[in-house]
């Protein structure tokens, strides 16, 4: 997905996730340890952004809807 910068630059910010699901539980570990799934394209692996629990459960929240029941199992 590409987003619009200042000046009308465009610049790359990630996969649309419009309309996707997730399972909660495989978001939370995945949020945890990126390694988990390969990239989709060379270059595009998501890197370990050291998330805590908390920050791991709210963005799963946020991802799934507040489907986060499996998730707060880690």
């Amino acid at each position: 997905m590409s987003k619009e910068v200042e000046g009308g630059l465009q610049m790359d910010v990630g996969p649309e996730l419009t309309g996707k699901t997730y399972d909660p539980a495989f978001l939370a570990l995945w949020l945890a340890n990126p390694k988990i799934k390969p990239p989709t394209k060379a270059g595009n692996e998501m890197p370990n952004l050291g998330l805590s629990k908390s920050d791991i459960a709210s963005l799963t929240a946020f991802i799934t809807n507040g489907k986060t029941a499996a998730a707060g199992k880690q």
